[in-house]
């Protein structure tokens, strides 16, 4: 009998060791960790929804929460040893949660969870402009009307691709702001008409970083997938490629400081009217090409990049898909419903009676989505304060084609790093690689 405790003591201290290892770097400093029910965060109207922790030892710590995504309490609350339940709630409308724990002597040492309820009826803050499309059709006769002249220069794909492909520094002219530039790639085999059309856009950020930046490797990666792609990875703000580090810090110091935060004042000074035309006018262009196989069209991008990528593909018919992955852009109207909204959160700084209010409408992917028919694949990151997930769920939720959305609780705007980066990699990363992969073959 004292063998079998003993035994059984050993294997709990075993189970306990594992546990602090597998969780080391997701929580406050001796491993204390949140769960839910449903691993993916997604509850109905009616559930009760209950979060877990569980710790290595009893601690105090502050619990903060956030309902849709504004700051609605904070307690101090005791984190009993081993696993408990620290909250349990039922909500009757739509709701997301984020609960977060931190160390009162260090509020950098925390971690956190999120939860969405009745994720189908989250709606648009804004009202739709009556004019919305008509706003759009007159952009793009301007850009048509513009002569389109093309400049690209080969360049040499890095040594590990062989000379299996061609890759071109593109820079496409537009009719006013800054030119499409990007780096271009496609099968050096390729037939006439045999390539789908591959864009990637790239999210906001410190530019002097390379995944800021249009890469080759980037470009011919995507141009690998399937049986082979006609791929553009395209500079958000129209900067030139392959710069020495200097270049694209001027840039950010400079003529990019604060972009996304400028007043608002009118269409032709707001700065993403024009990023956005130039991905219009990179589409005009990819289609004239002798190898586009007439049907598939590709947009991938994340954050900002999926702010570019729903804006395409809810204004121009001839593209066939999506992947949004923490989209911004998306439902910047939220704060009149009384949540936060999407990045750069034009209403919370400039105020609901501002010029904002009036203008950014016009650039709202949950309002230009409403009947969109592309293939979309949308992922929301459950403890995300840049792109909320409601934000997502209202731009998802006004979608009129096939579409799929991937939610996980610990899934900030950021990648994952650490403990859940497994778990994130085999139920939602492959999705969306599996969503690139199935169009593209």
């Amino acid at each position: 009998m004292e063998s079998s405790k003993k035994q059984l003591f050993l294997l709990i201290f075993a189970g306990l060791l594992l546990f602090s290892i597998s969780i080391s770097g997701q929580g406050l400093k001796d491993s204390l960790v949140l769960k839910l029910d449903k691993w993916n965060g997604q509850f109905s109207k009616g559930d009760t929804i209950k979060v877990y922790s569980q710790s290595l030892s009893e601690k105090t710590v502050e619990m903060n929460i956030y309902t849709n995504g504004i700051l609605s309490s904070i307690d101090t609350i005791i984190i009993a040893e081993g696993a408990s339940i620290i909250y349990s709630s039922v909500y009757d409308k739509p709701t997301s949660i984020i609960i977060r724990l931190s160390a009162l002597n260090d509020k950098n040492d925390r971690t956190e969870i999120g939860y969405i309820v009745d994720a189908g009826g989250f709606k648009p803050g804004f009202e739709t402009p009556k004019d919305l499309r008509k706003f759009w059709k007159r952009q793009f006769r301007t850009l048509h009307r513009s002569t389109m002249r093309v400049n690209f220069n080969k360049v040499d794909a890095p040594v590990k691709y062989g000379e299996k492909y061609l890759c071109y520094d593109l820079e496409i002219s537009m009719p006013e702001g800054m030119p499409v530039r990007g780096y271009m790639a496609y099968p050096k085999d390729a037939k006439i008409k045999s390539l789908p059309i591959v864009i990637f856009a790239h999210g906001a950020g410190d530019l002097t970083q390379k995944w800021a930046q249009s890469q080759i490797y980037r470009a011919i990666d995507y141009a690998m997938r399937g049986n082979g792609a006609l791929v553009v990875d395209i500079n958000a703000h129209g900067m030139l490629n392959g710069q020495p580090s200097e270049y694209y810090e001027n840039l950010q110091k400079g003529e990019l400081k604060g972009y996304s935060r400028r007043t608002v004042t009118d269409h032709e000074s707001f700065y993403f009217r024009t990023m956005f035309l130039r991905m219009k006018r990179l589409l005009d262009y990819l289609c004239k090409s002798k190898l586009w196989d007439r049907e598939r069209v590709l947009l991938i991008g994340s954050s900002q990049g999926a702010a570019q990528a729903g804006f395409l593909a809810s204004t121009d018919k001839r593209v066939k898909a999506a992947v949004l992955t923490v989209p911004a852009m998306m439902d910047l109207g939220a704060k009149l419903d009384g949540r936060k909204g999407s990045w750069p959160q034009l209403l919370e700084s400039q105020g609901i009676n501002s010029p904002a209010a009036k203008i950014v409408p016009y650039y709202d992917t949950a309002l230009l989505l409403k009947g969109c028919k592309a293939k979309l694949y949308f992922e929301a990151g459950l403890i995300d304060m840049s792109c909320p997930p409601a934000c997502v769920f209202a731009g998802y939720n006004a979608a009129s084609g096939d579409k799929q959305i991937h939610t996980y609780p610990y899934r900030s705007h950021s990648q994952l790093t650490g403990a859940h980066l497994k778990e994130w990699e085999a139920k939602v990363n492959n999705n969306m690689n599996l969503f690139i992969d199935n169009y593209l073959k």
